[in-house]
């Protein structure tokens, strides 16, 4: 049936798959189906190419070697689930190693020695994020007077003892090569005023380093040095921290607090005696590293 026309409004019937459609009350026109809309999906035909799926993985994932039953390489899944491992176990020892007594240290390395290359492994990956190693700076200083006797008291793997062409006594808990002694460095086996320089490298670990700086304060000559790097967030009171070494008959030289993750003091032996009413009796100004829960 034709429809009368006036001006552009023109009146249409559509047909549509139910059957005729009726113009709307505003004269548009009705709204068709696009092809392949949303609404009417279209099911691939069974002779259609197979469609490719994204994964996520990355294509050095894809291409790692996976662990097999019977001990294979590991996955990268599985080397990074490896790294989370280590990483706590570090965080387990070394705050374990902040929390006892040097001589109770001892006795947990001596028990477990794996112990000893795990905390020096996971210290190592720790300080290379760091901007700057303080053993390279200590390793620099000590170039400048060959003929100094050094002492490095928590001294790792000896990277200073093998850096420098100095006479350097390596001491730590477990002997981690031929040039370390391994020893409580509250109780070092050396003579009293044998030590041109004493060098702590974020080793004042345990309850008890004040007994660790003592004993260094024994082995060193009248006018010899001592030489501390510590991690800046162990400090509460730094001015405490120098009262402190003034009471064991240390002189202050020099402070360097430039560095990001830690602070950098040089001491002078300056006095054989030690004033004890200045030393810390049960809290120490220096506080211990502990980690979150995760």
């Amino acid at each position: 049936m034709k429809q009368k026309q006036s001006g552009k409004d023109k009146s249409v019937r559509v047909k549509g798959p139910l059957g005729p459609r009726k113009p709307n009350a505003k004269g548009n026109k009705p709204r068709t189906r696009p092809q392949a809309a949303a609404h009417n999906r279209v099911k691939a035909p069974m002779t259609a190419e197979p469609v490719s799926v994204q994964h996520h993985e990355s294509e050095e994932e894809l291409s790692a070697p996976m662990l097999t039953s019977f001990g294979g390489a590991l996955s990268q899944l599985q080397r990074k689930m490896q790294s989370k491992l280590h990483a706590g176990q570090f965080r387990f020892i070394n705050e374990s190693l902040y929390t006892c007594s040097g001589d109770k240290a001892q006795q947990l390395f001596k028990k477990d020695p794996s112990l000893f290359d795990a905390y020096h492994e996971g210290f190592r990956e720790q300080v290379n994020k760091w901007p700057q190693n303080p053993v390279d700076i200590f390793i620099r200083d000590v170039k400048r007077h060959p003929k100094w006797i050094v002492g490095d008291f928590g001294c790792g793997d000896a990277k200073l003892a093998a850096s420098v062409p100095n006479k350097v006594y390596s001491f730590d808990l477990v002997a981690a090569n031929s040039r370390v002694t391994a020893c409580d460095i509250a109780h070092v086996p050396l003579k009293a005023e044998a030590l041109d320089v004493a060098i702590f490298s974020l080793s004042l670990m345990g309850t008890n380093y004040v007994d660790f700086l003592l004993e260094a304060h024994r082995c060193m000559k009248l006018k010899g040095f001592l030489k501390i790097a510590e991690v800046r967030s162990r400090f509460e009171d730094v001015a405490a921290f120098i009262q402190m070494l003034e009471g064991m008959g240390f002189t202050l030289l020099n402070q360097d607090d430039t560095n990001t993750m830690f602070l950098l003091f040089e001491f002078q032996k300056t006095s054989r005696a030690v004033q004890k009413k200045n030393l810390p009796a049960s809290s120490v100004p220096l506080k211990a590293c502990r980690y979150k829960k995760r």
